[in-house]
């Protein structure tokens, strides 16, 4: 006995695919992630530079 497949029961194949929106999604996590990195460099080195600005030369820390 053989069996016959008709059109309407072909298997079906389903892909998956990433949305554009997970995709701005992640660009913008890492635009944010990257500015913040850079803030946190630039106040790193305004504080060291505060630091060594506090002393004068003739006056160093470890004479307190």
């Amino acid at each position: 006995m053989c069996q016959k497949t008709s059109p309407t029961t072909s298997p079906r194949i389903a892909t998956a695919t990433r949305t554009s929106v997970e995709t701005v999604q992640l660009q913008q996590l890492i635009k944010n992630a990257e500015t913040a990195a850079a803030q946190y460099d630039r106040n790193e080195a305004k504080i060291e530079q505060w630091g060594l600005d506090s002393f004068p030369a003739s006056d160093p820390p470890q004479n307190y």
